[in-house]
């Protein structure tokens, strides 16, 4: 339709769009109290100035976005507006696109986008779950999210006030280039990269669980670029306006990077945290470059001595950091002088360090905590018992940027190494064709250009060839190291 779209009034579409869209309204597109179902060569459903689905229940196979509203030209326009409704999208691209806003209520919602967590994800796609232009909220209902790219991806905000997610994703599980908020809500987010990524995070209420193979909660600053390939590290960096801030709720965190990362402040004032972080000295449990204060709420985080940090000497609630001699998994407990239990966690695995603070830790108390099979007695003469730190004359906001560094290089180097290269000589005549680790794969030369009688020319046209496709792996391979290293001014 060139003008607005209604479909309505019971009943059920079935659409093919075997060359392009499967429907495309130029305006706003409206569907309600209407079952749909649409198989699309490129995009399943767009809505150009807006898409409204209201009670309505949608299934979309398509090559491109499955829902999409594009409207760039007017920030009132591009939305997604989604209420009491089923979607089962399954998108080799994005499922749900905005080009603004996104809004999520009392919706069942099923996505599969670019092949799910596990699928390759190619330069320059983006294949995210649910993701919009400016800001992203959710209101109630479920999602299950099986996604190649980000799970929850908004350039702007994304609020989650209550609702179910169920989410497997191969980068970040919910990420806003600027504020993360969570009020209320369930989300278990089983597989990712990052567990939730933002500027600034505030969670004051909900249940969420966090499996990452890098950080649980990472506040950093500047905008998303999704790794090499698509996924993985971002170009993010660390200012004083990034914050991670945990008021209510309850967490619960395992990490293979760092537990709970904030390049700015860290503050807990409510709520329960528990973290099993990393098997690593490069990483810890808790890890902030501005202050950590926690007032209230409960917090154990365990992980490995080499990064460790404790809270601040401004928390009004007593914390404590010990370090163990070896790696245990045994279950960490706290007990006060009567011998009651005041905090206990089993971490999901190794540990040679933890931190410990709880309301019940007062100044002056003495306390037994038990780690890895040995008990302590800590007297709090302080209410910050212990500061972790590390060994060397490099400052810790410095070491953390190299061991983040290293990380970062070996999958970039991983990804490099399953490139090819390729480049020509002679017009055309030679064409060589190499891969990341600089291996000649193949040479191809044109047969009808092969001069008995000068072996010599060809010689140096293959010469040439393979030299040009190896430079081209060489550049590939210094920008990218450039792109990692360029905030340390590191000289190579």
């Amino acid at each position: 339709s060139k003008s607005d779209l209604v479909i309505a009034g019971g009943g059920t579409l079935t659409v093919t769009g075997n060359a392009n869209n499967g429907i495309t309204g130029k305006d706003t597109l409206k569907i309600e109290d209407t079952a749909v179902s649409v198989t699309a060569a490129n995009h399943g459903i767009n809505g150009k100035d807006c898409l409204v689905l209201k009670q309505t229940d949608v299934t979309v196979t398509s090559g491109g976005d499955a829902l999409r509203a594009t409207n760039d030209s007017d920030t009132a326009l591009g939305c997604v507006l989604i209420g009491a409704s089923t979607l089962t999208l399954t998108a080799g691209e994005d499922g749900i696109q905005a080009e603004t806003t996104l809004t999520l209520f009392d919706t069942a919602c099923t996505v599969t986008s670019g092949g799910g967590s596990s699928a390759a994800l190619a330069d320059g796609v983006s294949a995210k779950g649910i993701k919009a232009g400016t800001d992203i909220t959710v209101r109630s209902g479920s999602c299950t999210l099986d996604c190649a790219d980000d799970a929850v991806h908004a350039n702007g905000n994304v609020t989650i006030s209550g609702g179910t997610f169920t989410v497997t994703t191969g980068d970040d599980g919910v990420h806003a280039d600027n504020a993360v908020t969570i009020t209320d809500g369930t989300l278990g987010i089983r597989e990712c990269y990052e567990g939730i990524e933002g500027q600034t995070i505030n969670i004051s209420g909900g249940t969420i669980d966090i499996t990452a193979s890098d950080d649980g909660l990472n506040a950093a600053g500047g905008a998303d670029q999704s790794g090499f390939g698509g996924r993985g590290p971002d170009s993010f960096g660390g200012n004083s306006d990034c914050c991670i801030t945990i008021s209510g709720g309850t967490i619960r965190i395992d990490a293979s990077g760092d537990g709970i990362d904030s390049n700015g402040d860290l503050t807990v004032s409510g709520g329960e945290i528990y973290v099993s972080g990393p098997t690593s000295d490069g990483n810890s449990a808790l890890d902030y470059d501005g202050s950590a204060t926690v007032t209230g709420g409960t917090v154990i985080a365990a992980g490995y001595s080499g990064m460790a940090q404790n809270f601040g000497t401004d928390s009004t609630q007593g914390s404590i950091l010990l370090t163990s001699r070896s790696t245990s998994t045994e279950t960490i407990r706290v007990t006060d002088a009567s011998g009651s239990v005041l905090a206990e966690f089993t971490p999901a695995k190794a540990y040679s360090c933890v931190i410990v603070s709880t309301p019940a830790l007062k100044q002056g108390g003495t306390y037994t905590v038990t780690m890895g099979g040995e008990s302590t007695d800590v007297t709090l003469d302080s209410l910050i018992y212990g500061s972790g730190g590390m060994g060397g004359g490099m400052n810790m906001n410095m070491m953390k940027q190299v061991q983040k560094m290293q990380q970062d290089m070996q999958k970039m180097q991983a990804e490099l190494e399953a490139k090819e290269y390729e480049a020509q000589a002679g017009g055309g005549v030679v064409t060589a064709k190499v891969s990341g680790k600089r291996e000649l794969l193949a040479l191809t030369i044109d047969p009808e250009a092969v001069d008995p009688d000068d072996v010599e020319m060809l010689q140096d046209m293959i010469v040439a060839a393979v030299n040009e496709a190896i430079r081209a792996a060489e550049s590939d391979a210094a920008a990218n190291m450039q792109q990692i290293t360029g905030g340390l001014g590191l000289p190579f």
